[in-house]
């Protein structure tokens, strides 16, 4: 029941599952740990009341139970399923809506209550159990005075207040409609992997840096908590590496900006098709 486009993949080390989208199914597979060869699902949620499209990515918070799944296909939404949730089940609540345009791999700090989510205008922090489309607590904007943008794939790092994210050079210039869909080269791409807290807000700048002059195209973000590193899957360079952050697992005083908004560009050629990997 798997696919190619599995673009996140949980260890519940709680519960010892294993927690994985199936995007073309509408479907959310939850695997025991010890799970080898053509083993069938522990449970699966999927069908119509389930309201799934093309999810390719989710997070799990195993102290409430709770599954943190992307609408997918544009939803611009966050549905949380009960994590024994079976079948074709509805969401207990949902997050998000057209005006937030929720999408991206969402990371929850169960510690103290927040998720942190992808945003059309920067990085969303909410309460973990809010509601509806509603305006986030705070907002992690990226801009000028911060130095970065694209702020995305956001990993909560336990027994802090911080997270780990992939942000781009504020300066670094975007793709012309005849480029491929992923940087060439890592002078175009400019990416990075920060640090954040959780109680940021507006045009902030990361806290410390690493991965300078690497990265092509950042896909996701791991932590090792107790070597206190963080490992970073590329995808048109087609490797993991391991990178020393001890620094991200420092305590940091919340910081404020003013938020910054991005023009917007006019539109010179058509949208290019979604990237189906």
């Amino acid at each position: 029941m798997l696919g190619r486009t599995q673009h996140s993949i949980f260890y519940d080390e709680f519960h010892d599952e294993v927690v994985i989208p199936q995007p073309f199914a509408g479907a959310i597979l939850t695997f025991p740990g010890g799970a080898n060869g053509e083993t069938p699902p522990l449970r699966i949620i999927q069908g119509p009341k389930a309201g799934l499209a093309l999810n390719d990515v989710m997070t799990v918070d195993p102290v409430h139970n709770e599954y943190f799944v992307p609408r997918g296909q544009g939803g611009g939404m966050i549905h949380v399923f009960d994590r024994m949730a079976v079948g074709d089940v509805a969401p207990i609540r949902i997050i998000g809506g057209p005006k937030a345009g929720l999408g991206g791999i969402p990371s929850v700090d169960y510690e103290h209550n927040f998720l942190i989510v992808e945003g059309r205008d920067g990085m969303y922090i909410y309460d973990r159990t809010a509601s509806g489309d509603i305006e986030p607590l705070r907002k992690i904007t990226g801009g000028p005075k911060s130095g970065v943008k694209s702020i995305a794939g956001p990993m909560w790092i336990p027994g802090t207040r911080n997270f780990v994210a992939t942000v781009r050079a504020f300066t670094a210039r975007e793709k012309s409609p005849d480029e491929p869909l992923n940087w060439q080269r890592v002078e175009d791409a400019q990416s990075m992997i920060a640090v954040f807290t959780v109680d940021d807000d507006g045009d902030v700048a990361p806290r410390y840096l690493t991965g300078f002059n690497h990265f092509k195209e950042i896909r996701n973000l791991a932590l090792d908590p107790k070597n206190k590193t963080v490992m970073a899957a590329d995808k048109t360079q087609n490797d993991v590496t391991t990178w020393d952050f001890k620094e991200a697992w420092q305590n940091f005083a919340p910081a404020k900006a003013e938020r910054y908004t991005e023009p917007q560009r006019r539109n010179l050629a058509s949208p290019r098709p979604a990237d189906p990997i």
